[in-house]
């Protein structure tokens, strides 16, 4: 069966558009989402879940998250370079905020070099999880690279086995990276334009007086 999301990614264009127009406390843009994906009609083995990814900028990853629609209280998820250093993990809580189809728990922040390969995945404790997404959305700046997925394991470990499908990745560890700080040009331009026609108004005002 399919497990739908809300039209146009309502979430994620919403924090990139607050993250472009630089509004400080947007929120994560998440890394990665679908419009809708096949939900498995019976529940996983305990195995990692996740994709591989590279960045094409320096980008600033501040959550990690996992699948909303597993059915579990809680998943472990880790992010790695490609020489299986562990960068970051977490535990993403139910009570953790909601966006799109994944749930957002806050890290410390690390920063992830251009060129470089890396992995994120989630602990599926043996929940029901997704696959085959359709209308596939990552981050500007984030390129899908292949599923990561491990064996079954009782821990949170290295996704070890990869694939590339047409379909995109599996549904399970993913992550958020922080909003833009710094206003667009254009976004500059606007304020600029209107403070000017502000302060031409207040001349007017002062001269017909």
């Amino acid at each position: 069966m399919y497990f739908k999301t809300m039209p146009l990614f309502r979430a994620f264009a919403a924090a990139a558009l607050m993250g472009a127009a630089g509004i400080a406390g947007a929120g994560p843009i998440p890394a990665f989402e679908y419009a809708e994906a096949t939900l498995a009609n019976q529940p996983s083995r305990n195995v990692m879940l996740g994709y591989s990814f590279m960045v094409a900028a320096p980008t600033v990853v501040t959550s990690l998250a996992y699948f909303s629609g597993s059915g579990a209280s809680s998943h472990q998820v880790g992010l790695w370079d490609a020489d299986k250093r562990l960068l970051a993990s977490d535990t993403v809580l139910a009570s953790d905020p909601l966006s799109g189809h994944y749930r957002y728990h806050a890290i410390d922040a690390i920063t992830l070099a251009p060129g470089q390969l890396y992995y994120v995945a989630g602990l599926s404790l043996g929940n029901l999880f997704a696959y085959s997404p359709t209308e596939i959305a990552m981050a500007p700046g984030i390129k899908f690279m292949a599923n990561s997925y491990s064996g079954a394991t009782t821990s949170l470990q290295f996704p070890q086995l990869s694939f590339a499908p047409e379909g995109g990745p599996y549904i399970g560890g993913s992550f958020g990276v922080n909003a833009v700080a710094v206003p667009e040009p254009g976004a500059i331009t606007l304020v600029l334009t209107g403070l000017g026609m502000i302060g031409l108004m207040a001349c007017h005002r002062r001269k017909k007086h």
